[in-house]
Formats: structure tokens, C-alpha cells, sequence
């Protein structure tokens, strides 16, 4: 063999990894997603290096790649690191497979299903030639919308790589398609407007969630109804609360809203967070909707600020009386097809110190000690008896019926 500069040989090497990096990209895509397993949820996302990473009960999975139809990985626990293989079923709904701590030769069982379908290849965020895009992709068809205007959309079908879609602006409609690059990092395709013959260039690279980050936003009504009565702001109050150590994982935003379009300009903002979005709506409320300025935010005013934001995991109502209504059944029914999320929030009039206390220990459960919402607002009833249905014997504070819609389930 003739020698060869080592630049050349760790060039090849590089280009070597790329290649089946870019090779195993398609089949990778298949592990995506949430899954129930032995330790507990395990969710596992395409990582920068073209490799698959995810988290666990406990642990953290790094490194995985498949080898023929074996996905070998490492893991990292607190205390140990070890290795694993895992192994699709054929109808990608379930895995097998076993696990060992490093240095040892006993191998134990790890398996697991699909908690939910596996996302699409261009489900997700993307930076593109017309600003930032929140896609869903479930089966064949894909929705979404893109940051040019506040009612940019787009809906399509796809064959094999190839994305052929409508899009929808404020003042102009038109027709397109897109494909993706073998890694699935990227996408290029062209668009024409209704009418013209002319096509013209539309590109798009995906933004990857940042590991282990998570949004708290918070949308506030100004309380005060007059100048006699001073300035207050909970959502003030929620961001100091947030900066402790264990949360800081959680960025926190708050802004103050003042009518309709101003809450849906903010809302329709989350869509183009990379990661899972906690929103908090604080207000005054009823059972019609949130207050604001003498007006009444309904479930359709709600529902159409959260079109298309498929990145909100939980929508808490921190007001009065909004589940005790219609509102979070209207809110669901109305995006039925799109974001899927929880609705949380009290079915009594509360006062404002009970639910500031409330919502301080709801919130924790669910983004520091990352409880699911029910499983959160059990713990706060224990924590807090005075939130649940009942008010206790003796207790300050009524009953605030602090309770949660979960996401509907699809037909």
C-alpha cells in the first residue's frame, strides 16, 4: 500500500463518517420520538453529529448508530455508564433489546412502544428563505406556517422525498415543493405565486431544539382598572421564581398583552421556538374566556392564536373560572388536526394571592420537577388542599377547583 499524508487519511476518514451519517440518516429517522420503555419515557431525537441521543427516567443515551438493523448506543447515568443495542420491529412500533454497565458481562432486558407516531421528515422548525417555519408531519400530509406576515401558511402531500404544497399569505396564494437532503438537515425547492409562470427558489435548514432547554411564557393583562390602584405583575413575579439553580433549564418570557391582536401577535410567536413551550395565560377571567380592557378573549380568539403551534406542551388559564365552561373543550375542538396540548387552569373565582401560591407550586411540578399536568395538579391538591374541590376545614382559602383537560386523542 502507498503511504499517504495524514491530512489525506483524516480526510477521508471525515468523509467516510459524513457518508454514513448520511446514509443511516433515513433509517434513524424511524427511532424519533417518544416511547414507553423499561426505565420509563425514553425520547430520542437526531443529535448534531448524525447520531441519535435522548433522555430517560434517570439517564441519558448518547451515540447511538445503527448497525445493520441494530441501534447501539452508550448511556450515562449519575453514577454508572454502560452500553445497549435496541432492534425494531418490523412494524416500527416496538423495540427489543438489552442493556450492561460497562466492565460487565451480564446483559439485561430493555425494551419498549411507541408512545406516539414517529414524526415526519419535515416535522419540525426550519431557517429559511422566507423566515423561520413550524411544520407538522403526520402520515402524508403537511401543515404548517412560516414567519412572513402573522397568516402565512402552507398544507401539502408527500411522495417519497418530495413535499408538493399550497402556501397562503395575507395577499397573495401560490404553489411549491420542496426535498429534503439525505441527512434530512436541510431542504431545497421552488415556488410561484397563483397565476405566474415564473418559479423562484425556496430553501430551508432545520433548527434543532436545544437539549434540555424548555419555554415558560407568560401573557399578562394589565389587573389594574383605574389609576387608584397600583401596579402589579405576576408574571414579574414567575420570572424572579425561575431563575433559581434547578430551573435553569427554563427561559422565561413575559410580555403584557392589551387587546386581542396584541395576544395573538405574541402568541403566534411561540410557534417559532425551537423547543417545548409552556404558556401561561394571566388574567382576569370567566367562564366565557380571558379578560382584557373591558373584552372577552373566547375560545375562538384562543384557538386562532394557537394555530400551527405544535411546540406548546400545556396552556395553563390563570384566571377565574375558565374551566369552568366550555372554553377548553371549544379550544380543543377547534384545533382538532393541529397542537394537541393540555389545558389547565380553575373552575372557581379565586383570590389573587390563593392562585399566585397555586400557580407557584403547579408550575414547579411541571417544569422542575417534570411531572406531567395531571400527575402536577394531584401533587399541588396534596401540597395545597385548598385547590382542589373542596376547601378544607379552617382554611384562608376557598376551593379553587385547579384541574386539567387533558390533550384530546385522535379518532
Amino acid at each position: 500500500m502507498k503511504n499517504c499524508h495524514p491530512m489525506i487519511l483524516r480526510a477521508t476518514a471525515i468523509c467516510t463518517l459524513l457518508a454514513t451519517a448520511s446514509a443511516q440518516a433515513p433509517e434513524l429517522q424511524r427511532w424519533l420520538g417518544t416511547w414507553n420503555s423499561t426505565f420509563g419515557d425514553l425520547t430520542l431525537t437526531l443529535g448534531s453529529e448524525g447520531e441519535l441521543e435522548g433522555d430517560y427516567s434517570g439517564g441519558r443515551i448518547e451515540h447511538a448508530k445503527l448497525k445493520g438493523v441494530r441501534l447501539n448506543f452508550q448511556y450515562v447515568e449519575s453514577s454508572v455508564r454502560g452500553e445497549g443495542w435496541f432492534e425494531l420491529a418490523n412494524d416500527q412500533r416496538s423495540f427489543s433489546g438489552a442493556w450492561r454497565p460497562l466492565g460487565t458481562e451480564r446483559w439485561a432486558l430493555w425494551s419498549g412502544t411507541r408512545a406516539e407516531d414517529p414524526p415526519g421528515a419535515y416535522d419540525g422548525l426550519w431557517q429559511t428563505t422566507f423566515g423561520a417555519m413550524r411544520l407538522q408531519h403526520k402520515g402524508n400530509e403537511v401543515r404548517g406556517a412560516y414567519a412572513r406576515g402573522e397568516r402565512s401558511s402552507l398544507i401539502g402531500q408527500t411522495e417519497g422525498e418530495r413535499l408538493t404544497f399550497t402556501y397562503e399569505e395575507a395577499d397573495a396564494k401560490g404553489e411549491g415543493w420542496f426535498e429534503t437532503a439525505n441527512d434530512g438537515q436541510s431542504f431545497e425547492g421552488k415556488w410561484r405565486q397563483e397565476g405566474s409562470l415564473l418559479w423562484r427558489k425556496w430553501a430551508g435548514r432545520r433548527i434543532s431544539p436545544q437539549r434540555n432547554v424548555r419555554w415558560l411564557v407568560i401573557l399578562e393583562a394589565r389587573w389594574e382598572l383605574g389609576l387608584a390602584e397600583r401596579e402589579y405583575a405576576f408574571g414579574d413575579m414567575l420570572q424572579s421564581y425561575f431563575t433559581m439553580a434547578p430551573a435553569r433549564h427554563i427561559r422565561v418570557r413575559h410580555r403584557f398583552f392589551h387587546d386581542r391582536a396584541d395576544f395573538q401577535r405574541f402568541a403566534r410567536e411561540l410557534r417559532f421556538l425551537a423547543e417545548p413551550v409552556t404558556v401561561v395565560v394571566s388574567s382576569h377571567g370567566s367562564e366565557n374566556g380571558v379578560a382584557v380592557n373591558g373584552s372577552i378573549l373566547t375560545a375562538s380568539d384562543l384557538s386562532d392564536a394557537f394555530t400551527h403551534a405544535y411546540n406548546v406542551d400545556l396552556l395553563h388559564l390563570s384566571g377565574c373560572s375558565m374551566m369552568n365552561g366550555s372554553v377548553p373543550a371549544e379550544i380543543h375542538e377547534k384545533l382538532r388536526g393541529g397542537p394537541d396540548f393540555p389545558i389547565s387552569g380553575y373552575a372557581e373565582t379565586v383570590a389573587w394571592d390563593a392562585s399566585a401560591i397555586s400557580d407557584f407550586i403547579y408550575l414547579s411540578m411541571v417544569l422542575i420537577r417534570r411531572m406531567g399536568p395531571e400527575d402536577a395538579v394531584a401533587q399541588t391538591h396534596l401540597v395545597a388542599p385548598y385547590t382542589a374541590t373542596e376547601t378544607p376545614e379552617g382554611a384562608a382559602f376557598a376551593s379553587m377547583g385547579l384541574s386539567v383537560r387533558p390533550a384530546p386523542v385522535e379518532d
